[in-house]
């Protein structure tokens, strides 16, 4: 058994990470307690370790994480149709402006009308929104919507988004290769650390009908960028 992390520098399948989870002293792939590994690196691939009924550290590895919500977990049923890959995906709480992720079309769409969705209903909170504009970009979460206001704004933002001819889309493209022109220059001074993204993975019972993500206290940890998973 390695005394470090492994080193795996791009993502893996569903199941070669339940595979690891399941089984991670056969896979070859160590286990730390929570906060024992500091300064992480590109690449790193380990289980962590969490006392019974801990709450998720607020600096887990000497940097500050935000962990996105449970309504935003990635949960994939397995082959065997029993068992659910639950992936949650934490980015830098600070960061430099060299180290901001690349921007997209759809984003920038997002920014500008922000603030007139955000005017239309002043009880959702700024989290709820961004979430409603993602989810509704994607396409893949309109059933687990919980109220009819937040279906009916993501089907607002999204008509509005997908509605738009592409001449109306061009200005928010021109406008994000214009961001993007010196992308990989800027990147390249920024803190290597900064550009990581933690992603959590753990597995869980698969119930129909029922979307849950519940921590257990053994975490499959890999850190990768900002492209990961997206």
């Amino acid at each position: 058994m390695r005394s470090g992390p492994a080193f795996v520098p791009f993502q893996l399948s569903d199941e070669m990470y339940a595979n690891i989870y399941r089984d991670p002293a056969g896979c070859g792939y160590p286990t730390f307690h929570a906060a024992v590994i500091q300064q992480p690196k590109f690449g790193y691939l380990f289980l962590e370790q969490r006392s019974p009924g801990m709450r998720r550290p607020k600096l887990v590895d000497g940097f500050d994480w935000i962990p996105s919500s449970n309504a935003n977990a990635s949960i994939k049923v397995l082959r065997d149709g029993e068992t659910e890959l639950v992936r949650f995906y934490c980015a830098r709480r600070t960061r430099e402006d060299s180290a901001r992720p690349q921007a997209k079309p759809y984003l920038i769409f997002q920014r500008s009308v922000y603030e007139k969705m955000k005017l239309a209903n002043p009880s959702s909170t700024s989290y709820q929104i961004k979430s409603m504009v993602k989810r509704v970009w994607c396409q893949d979460l309109l059933a687990a919507m919980a109220t009819r206001l937040r279906l009916a704004l993501l089907v607002q933002v999204g008509q509005q988004w997908r509605d738009m001819t592409p001449e109306e889309k061009q200005p928010f493209i021109d406008e994000c290769c214009a961001e993007n022109r010196l992308l990989r220059q800027r990147l390249s001074s920024a803190d290597p650390q900064q550009l990581l993204v933690r992603h959590e993975m753990w597995l869980q019972e698969s119930t129909p009908g029922v979307r849950k993500a519940v921590q257990p206290s053994l975490i499959l940890v890999h850190y990768l960028g900002d492209d990961a998973y997206q």
